[in-house]
């Protein structure tokens, strides 16, 4: 995606994408949730890989919206 961005690492185990405008902030896409809380999020290119409550890592495709690992 292209702008300015900012991706959210959320409690419910989700990932939330927003667009920031110059004044509002618009939430733009969902990945899907996990069964724990997301905890860290690190961007890499088309891929984004996440650290969950359980101890886990995913790693997902940001075009896509799929979790690759």
């Amino acid at each position: 995606m292209e702008g300015k961005f900012l991706y959210l690492a959320c409690e419910d185990g989700s990932i939330k994408v927003v667009k920031a405008k110059k004044r509002a902030i618009e939430l733009t896409k969902t990945y899907p949730r996990a069964e724990t809380r997301c905890l860290c999020l690190a961007l890499s290119g088309e891929v984004a890989y996440a650290g969950y409550a359980d101890s886990s890592i995913r790693k997902w495709d940001l075009k896509t919206g799929e979790c690759l690992l």
